[in-house]
């Protein structure tokens, strides 16, 4: 079913690179609690989240936000996971917006 959305080709392209998602994501996703010492950086750092996102998405997006510092939560209303794929004018706007202060 995948393979039917409008996204599938720029999702194949990236293919190769998802086995690093693997690898960082490694014990993060199993509902224990995030470990707070796992990554340290001095910058601010922007999460994104669409308000349409399954919830479990949206919690750990909360949970990721609040373990680092210098945080802003971005949430696109309306939309979910795939709005980066789906609606990528938004999301760049949010993105320039955090970049610009």
């Amino acid at each position: 079913m995948m393979r039917q959305d409008p996204s599938w080709d720029g999702m194949a392209e990236y293919a190769h690179t998802y086995a690093y998602d693997g690898e960082i994501l490694s014990g993060l996703q199993d509902g224990r609690p995030l470990p707070a010492d796992r990554w340290s950086i001095d910058a601010p750092i922007a999460v994104a989240v669409g308000g349409n996102g399954e919830a479990f998405i949206r919690e750990g997006a909360h949970a990721l936000a609040a373990i680092l510092p210098d945080v802003t939560v971005l949430t696109l209303p309306d939309q979910d996971h795939s709005a980066f794929w789906t609606v990528p004018e938004p999301v760049a706007e949010q993105v320039r917006a955090f970049l610009r202060g």
